[in-house]
């Protein structure tokens, strides 16, 4: 079926941010399971599941942050990941141009940029007050922490520290407040 969650809709790019832009310490342990499930560095590929990039960072999680609660292990990945996209192509034109645009037009184009890491994932951003952002997102295979990550990578282009919190997190739709 066409469309559905395990259709390869997520660019190897994505891959690429996490796994090898981020720079972070892979080890064979860990290269060995994201082999298990599909992905290996330099293999070619274009797309992957969207199902097979939820592994991919559950197997991280797990190795490189043992010691962290799910919530923040996750959210750190997802800080390593904004990191590593900002040193792929697409990622250099977003964080050249964040600061031109200034922090609250920056994340009103987010959804875009999350829709080039996740085809199928559906993503509205929110101007709920000043300092106040609401990202609602539609998605089988959503993490929301991992996100929530992202997001906070993203504060840190502009030197800002924020209060994000998942307001919702139900199968497949999730909102984060985004406070600064």
């Amino acid at each position: 079926m066409s469309g559905g969650p395990d259709d390869n809709d997520v660019p190897a790019r994505v891959f690429e941010a996490l796994f090898e832009r981020a720079e972070l310490p892979l080890t064979p342990a860990i290269l060995e399971e994201l082999a298990a499930i599909g992905w290996r560095q330099g293999d070619g590929s274009k797309e992957y599941s969207a199902k097979t990039w939820r592994q991919a960072i559950e197997i991280a999680r797990r190795h490189l942050h043992p010691d962290l609660s799910e919530r923040d292990g996750f959210r750190a990945l997802g800080r390593a990941f904004a990191l590593g996209f900002g040193r792929t192509v697409v990622g250099r034109v977003f964080r050249s141009t964040a600061p031109l645009f200034g922090l609250e037009r920056t994340f009103l184009a987010v959804p875009k940029y999350l829709h080039a890491v996740r085809k199928r994932m559906r993503v509205e951003m929110l101007v709920e007050s000043k300092r106040h952002l609401r990202l609602l997102a539609w998605d089988e295979h959503s993490n929301p922490e991992f996100i929530a990550g992202c997001m906070h990578g993203i504060f840190d282009v502009f030197e800002v520290t924020p209060d994000i919190e998942v307001s919702l997190n139900e199968p497949g739709h999730f909102v984060l407040e985004l406070r600064w």
